[in-house]
């Protein structure tokens, strides 16, 4: 799955391995730093962030606010969101349209 990894002022195009649930849980814990909390940000995107950010006191990540129009401290994921055949919402690419203009923005 394709996602972007918005650090403050930066932004990468990243790969999380979306092996079984399990493995794609791990990577995107990993790219954050901690348990994750998922923000959708639309119908069709969603932020992934450390759940536990603000309690670790992690610095305001002022991109990803800009995005998600509330405050996001620390690293974020911008994936994706779709239904599955069994109606399930699950993690997708990240949506053409964001990464664009968040990769310029990034620069």
């Amino acid at each position: 799955m394709k996602a972007l990894k918005i650090e403050n002022r930066k932004v990468s195009l990243i790969e999380i391995d979306n092996g079984t649930p399990d493995e794609e849980l791990h990577a995107m814990q990993a790219a954050v730093g901690g348990y994750i909390e998922v923000v959708r940000i639309s119908d069709d995107a969603a932020l992934i962030v450390d759940e536990e950010g603000l309690l670790k006191v992690l610095c305001q990540n002022a991109l990803a606010s800009l995005v998600a129009r509330q405050q996001i401290v620390g690293p974020a994921l911008l994936v994706g969101v779709t239904v599955n055949a069994d109606g399930e919402q699950v993690f997708c690419d990240c949506p053409e349209r964001y990464v664009h203009d968040l990769l310029i923005l990034g620069q």
